[in-house]
């Protein structure tokens, strides 16, 4: 799973936010680590730019629940060139992933998904139609350029007309090969 926090909680520290989970272990992009059951907190507050993976111990869904203000949008993202960053979706509403990083295409390599699915702008690749509160997203970027991006300040809100977006999907989709999504 892969996931994000997009409200400012009066306590951030992860083992506080997890305490009712059954956390196998948690990382972030920069090489952090939460694996209560061996007593290893590397990450300490979550911060709510950082998008996060998370692995349970067990066979059922589990859901992380937080009261918080709204984190503010008027934040820059630094996405760094080659690695593979996970970073959080803030809006509060769903949006169409084109509309969010569609001024970033000529820098984007790859997007994914914790569904298995990806947005490939180069390749004409939108599976991901639209981005959710609570997702965290994986960005490869295609150049030794970091990129600093914002979420767009207007415009958020998701197109009542979602047919251009799944025409992009079906368009995007493997005509060749067959594969069984694992979300890995």
């Amino acid at each position: 799973n892969m996931v994000s926090f997009n409200v400012e909680a009066e306590e951030m520290d992860i083992e506080s936010i997890m305490a009712d989970n059954s956390i196998l272990v948690a990382s972030n992009d920069d090489g952090d680590f939460f694996a209560p059951q061996f007593g290893v907190n590397s990450i300490g507050d979550i911060n709510p730019i950082d998008g996060y993976q998370i692995f349970i111990s067990g066979s059922e869904s589990e859901t992380v629940s937080i009261t918080g203000f709204p984190v503010d949008m008027d934040q820059t993202i630094a996405i760094e060139a080659y690695r593979a960053n996970v970073i959080s979706y803030l809006p509060e509403e769903c949006c169409a992933s084109e509309d969010v990083f569609g001024m970033y295409n000529d820098n984007i390599l790859l997007i994914r998904n914790d569904a298995g699915d990806f947005y490939v702008p180069s390749f004409g690749v939108y599976q991901i139609t639209t981005m959710y509160p609570g997702e965290a997203y994986s960005i490869f970027l295609n150049s030794a350029t970091d990129v600093e991006f914002s979420y767009p300040e207007n415009g958020l809100a998701r197109d009542t007309d979602m047919s251009y977006y799944d025409d992009l999907y079906e368009l995007s989709r493997s005509e060749h090969y067959n594969f069984v999504r694992t979300g890995i």
